[in-house]
C-alpha cells in the first residue's frame, strides 16, 4: 500500500481506497473486503499528516480525471480518522461536479458505510448537545 502523500498525481486511476495507514493491521478482513472493491490503495495517518496537505494533493488528482470513484475508510472512534471522512465535504464544495465518493467505517471487521447526513451532522456537536434545531441543509 502506498502513501497517498508521497504518490506522483499522474499515478491515480480508477477507484481508488484512501484508508487510514492503521486499518489494515486493526481491522484487516474489512480492509480486504474493501481492498478488493478498489484499482488501487493509498495510506493517509492524520495523526500525522494535516487534513489540508490531503485535500491540496487530492484536488490535483482529481484534475487529471483518471480517478472514477473514491472510497474513503477509517477505524471507528479515532480523533485523527474521523476527519478524512471531512474530506468528502470539502470536495463536494469545491468541486460541484465531482465524482462518486464514499465513506466506510470498520468495526469488528464489519464495513459501515457512513451518509454525508452522518459526516455534516458530527460537525454539529453544540447543536447536538444542546437538542437545537439543525441547519436547514441536513434535515430531511
Amino acid at each position: 500500500m502506498k502513501n497517498f502523500l508521497e504518490t506522483n498525481i499522474y499515478e491515480f486511476c480508477g477507484t481508488i481506497l484512501l484508508c487510514g495507514s492503521c486499518l489494515p493491521d486493526v481491522q484487516p478482513i474489512g480492509f480486504r473486503e474493501l481492498y478488493n472493491q478498489a484499482s488501487e490503495c493509498y495510506c493517509i495517518c492524520l495523526e500525522r499528516d494535516h487534513i489540508n496537505m490531503v485535500i491540496s494533493k487530492l484536488i490535483a488528482v482529481l484534475g487529471n480525471k483518471y480517478v472514477n470513484e473514491i472510497i474513503f475508510a477509517t477505524v471507528d472512534k479515532s480523533p485523527y480518522c474521523i476527519q478524512m471522512h471531512y474530506i468528502t465535504h470539502e470536495i463536494e464544495r469545491i468541486l460541484p461536479n465531482h465524482i462518486p465518493m464514499k465513506n466506510y467505517v470498520v468495526v469488528n471487521n464489519k464495513l459501515i458505510q457512513i451518509s454525508s447526513k452522518t459526516i455534516a451532522l458530527s460537525k454539529f456537536l453544540s447543536k447536538l448537545e444542546m437538542g437545537d434545531d439543525l441547519p436547514l441543509f441536513l434535515k430531511d
